[in-house]
């Protein structure tokens, strides 16, 4: 008998956040929309950057803001309301005798309230559009679809200060995690523009190159501490998640629209000439000349730098292992503008 109770329960239940899900909202609308219930409003939201918050931080993080976001909605909205999580970020309450003032007021609670949730650093935001039902004859699926037609509007405008926002956070959470990073990243950065400026690019190419640079590893920002400061040979399996933090970086950048050159930049700054690089192991002139000279200035500073892994070299040490590794590792022509620039760049 518990087990049937169970079944029945979890047919009706969403497993992560405790709310009703998608069919036991779909079941029940219709008994929700009756005269005797209008007003009816009905209000969609959706959590703004889960996916981000995923990529950089995991799935565990981006459940603990759902779970978040579900306990804010059960506090705030009312027994008589019909709240569901009906798809990975979207919830939505349907609010019997509830007008558009009334239900406006709610949702202003529950986002003063979450303004007070942080996950890894990451204020809770969530986007919200509503719409009410008076009349008999209008349909409730136009008034789902016009809420979440709303809803869509407000986090097109909501949506990119928040994940600007975030890639601050992250990246912030990244320099207190460990402090070397914050130095190699502003020196690669530093070290990238003038290689950009010695080749000639334009003032917005290098402005590229120089912040792709400061964010080439943010991607780093999953790895747990211990392995980025490891001392002594890495694991395979420790080398292999260093080796997804590109991968990490751009699904991070290439959340924001502002940032989408900088996201392919970011992905690309660990290929080889020679295609034997990752992650995707394109070569030459497939890999963009951003993320080819951030390669050079990446190799440089961390040879240069004092590491738990290997002895520091001298600049002059560096340069001649960039000059060796040209044509197989390094763009040859890049590598001639930085060796015949060298005392300008370094």
């Amino acid at each position: 008998m518990a087990r049937e109770q169970k079944i029945c329960y979890l047919s009706y239940h969403d497993s992560l956040t405790g709310l009703h899900n998608r069919r036991f909202y779909e079941e029940n609308l219709s008994k929700l929309d009756i005269p005797e219930n209008y007003p009816l409003t009905i209000v969609m939201s959706d959590i703004n950057g889960l996916k981000l918050i995923n990529d950089a931080f995991g799935h565990s993080a981006g459940d603990k803001l759902l779970i978040s976001a579900a306990k804010i909605f059960s506090d705030y909205c009312r027994e008589t309301d019909l709240i569901a999580r009906i798809g990975g970020d979207e919830f939505i309450v349907a609010m019997p005798n509830t007008s558009g003032v009334e239900a406006e007021k709610i949702i202003d609670k529950i986002n003063k309230e979450a303004k007070k949730i942080t996950i890894e650093s990451i204020e809770l935001s969530i986007s919200f559009g509503f719409e009410t039902k008076n009349e008999v004859h209008e349909n409730i699926q136009e008034i789902y679809r016009t809420a979440e037609d709303l809803m869509y509007r407000v986090k097109l405008i909501e949506i990119p200060s928040m994940r600007s926002g975030a890639i601050k956070t992250i990246l912030n959470t990244l320099y207190e995690k460990d402090k070397s990073s914050e130095i190699h990243s502003r020196i690669v950065s530093q070290i990238s523009e003038k290689i950009a400026v010695a080749y000639g690019m334009n003032r917005q190419e290098v402005a590229e190159v120089k912040t792709a640079g400061l964010l080439h590893d943010i991607g780093k920002i999953i790895i747990p501490i211990e392995i980025i400061t490891k001392e002594g040979k890495l694991t395979s399996e420790e080398y292999n998640l260093i080796k997804g933090h590109p991968e990490i970086g751009f699904r991070i950048l290439n959340s924001s629209h502002d940032m989408r050159n900088i996201s392919t930049i970011v992905l690309g700054h660990h290929e080889r000439w020679d295609g034997l690089g990752y992650p995707r192991g394109i070569k030459t002139d497939e890999i963009p000349i951003q993320s080819r000279i951030i390669a050079i200035a990446d190799t440089f500073d961390a040879m240069t730098s004092e590491r738990t892994y290997r002895e520091v070299c001298t600049n002059k040490q560096a340069l001649d292992e960039i000059i060796r590794c040209s044509g197989t590792q390094f763009d040859p022509k890049l590598v001639k503008v930085f060796a015949d620039n060298f005392e300008k760049i370094i």
